[in-house]
């Protein structure tokens, strides 16, 4: 005969181990849903990392292809501005000419003194034209001969008359009484 109070012990852990293999069945069934739920999740996760990969290397060739256009643009407007800059370095030279040869002309026809005008003229080739040397002669026409009327530099001759003309230009100069100029 067995014990009343065994087999109600034996029942009782049999319960026991029966409720743990209930327990154990119900949280490996929540496990295998979780784990199911969770492989979902990192298949999504994994996908919108692909996508965000693809939507940040459109994004990178984007802003590289921006940035390139923008340096040629750069370029093109630096160019434009050293061009810019070099018209008016041109534009401001030949202003200052302009201004230059107003104030040379002014100056010239300011008075009627003949060696006023001479002088003139000799400030106009050193100052504007630059000449660093330079001899200006004057026709004495009752003499037939040229006299040096101004001089700049160590040019020969240095005579103050020179007899009379030889040379086709200053026979022009001695026959017409115009204005010749010789290199």
């Amino acid at each position: 005969m067995t014990d009343p109070s065994h087999e109600k012990g034996i029942d009782s852990l049999s319960g026991f181990f029966g409720s743990l293999l209930a327990r154990s069945r119900s949280l490996r069934e929540d496990m295998v849903h979780e784990t199911e739920r969770l492989r979902v999740r990192i298949q999504e996760l994994e996908s919108d990392v692909a996508a965000a990969d693809l939507l940040l290397a459109k994004d990178w060739d984007d802003i590289k292809s921006e940035r390139d256009r923008l340096r040629l643009e750069v370029l093109k407007l630096a160019a434009e501005n050293r061009d810019f800059a070099q018209r008016y370095v041109e534009l401001e030279d030949r202003s200052t000419s302009l201004a230059n040869l107003y104030a040379a002309t002014f100056q010239l026809h300011s008075t009627l003194d003949p060696k006023a005008v001479v002088q003139c003229i000799a400030e106009i080739a050193i100052n504007l034209i630059g000449a660093a040397e330079f001899i200006v002669y004057l026709a004495d026409e009752v003499k037939g001969d040229f006299v040096v009327a101004a001089r700049e530099g160590d040019l020969p001759p240095r005579v103050e008359r020179i007899g009379a003309p030889t040379l086709p230009i200053e026979k022009t100069a001695m026959e017409q009484g115009r204005t010749t100029f010789a290199a």
